[in-house]
């Protein structure tokens, strides 16, 4: 995440040293409008729903614009099984569901998870592996991926049929230190 406040925003813009969504060339011709300009934050809104990065401008203490979120806020592991494992052949099916799962739980200390084994809470998802994709766009982010049958978290179905349940089964994961 960056925070840009006004003038800082500006000197850095014209030294060309910002690389960020589409929303910020925008920003760049009306930043006068913002007190402070957010780029990349992970924004929660109350809901209990997952957290998005997004940018947001803000003027006088409130949020006065905020920008698509990123794609991959909604398809991160799906495009990594459809795209680069399915369609482009840079992981088998099974290195590119430890990547997703078991390894990244093994690295961060966090037990009884990423593994289906007895014991373990039961984080699953059920999908088809022929029809797993990403759909989200930088200009129609808000797009569920394809392909993804049923997700279960914490033993709880969140994902009947391919919709969602609206169960919130979830919590947040803390590796030990």
């Amino acid at each position: 995440m960056q925070l840009y406040p006004r003038r800082q925003f500006l000197k850095t813009a014209a030294a060309g040293a910002l690389t960020a969504s589409p929303w910020l060339s925008l920003a760049c011709g009306f930043f006068d409008q913002f007190d402070l300009l957010i780029i990349g934050g992970l924004i929660y809104d109350g809901s209990g729903r997952p957290g998005i990065i997004a940018d947001m401008g803000i003027k006088n203490g409130k949020i006065a614009a905020l920008g698509n979120p990123h794609p991959r806020n909604f398809g991160t592991f799906p495009r990594l099984l459809g795209k680069y494992g399915r369609k482009e052949k840079l992981f088998t099916p099974a290195e590119a569901l430890r990547k997703i799962t078991s390894l990244p739980a093994t690295a961060r200390g966090i037990k009884n998870r990423g593994l289906i084994e007895i014991g373990n809470y039961a984080d699953v998802v059920i999908f088809d592996s022929k029809q797993i994709v990403d759909r989200a766009t930088w200009t129609a982010p808000h797009q569920y991926p394809a392909g993804i049958r049923f997700g279960i978290v914490n033993g709880g179905v969140a994902i009947d049929d391919g919709e969602f349940t609206g169960k919130l089964a979830g919590r947040v994961l803390r590796a030990p230190f």
